[in-house]
């Protein structure tokens, strides 16, 4: 939302030096938060244990959130520097009605949950075994 506000893709010349950068920042970012993300888990043993101390699983969903932030920030902005050059715009756009069936595959997916299981449908949850 802040970036539709402040139009940072209408003004993309502008602001084609902040992508670059945010693309590099957040790509140098996620081995380091993988890296520390795998010694917490070796360091206290929290693959063998399915209880590890609250502390660690802490750790560990900050570590797993800022990781995925990280991962997003990269595709959005390497894809939009990409985008910008004319035979990668010709490449991406041949994607677009890809996302269009992702995006409709998502809305109809959670549709037929809400109707099958919460009370304006069905109201399945929890009276039907996992494996049906």
């Amino acid at each position: 939302l802040y970036a539709g506000r402040k139009k940072i893709f209408h003004q993309f010349p502008e602001n084609i030096r902040f992508f670059r950068r945010l693309s590099l920042y957040s790509g140098l970012t996620m081995p380091g938060l993988l890296v520390t993300l795998i010694i917490v888990v070796f360091a206290t043993n929290s693959f063998n244990n399915p209880n590890p101390p609250i502390w660690v699983q802490f750790v560990v969903g900050l570590l797993f959130d800022v990781f995925t932030l990280a991962m997003v920030l990269f595709y959005l902005a390497g894809i939009t520097v990409l985008f910008n050059r004319q035979w990668w715009q010709k490449l991406l756009l041949h994607l677009a009605p890809v996302g269009k069936l992702a995006l409709t595959s998502y809305i109809v997916q959670t549709m037929f949950g809400i109707i099958l299981f919460y009370g304006l449908g069905f109201g399945l949850l929890g009276k039907i075994n996992p494996a049906w």
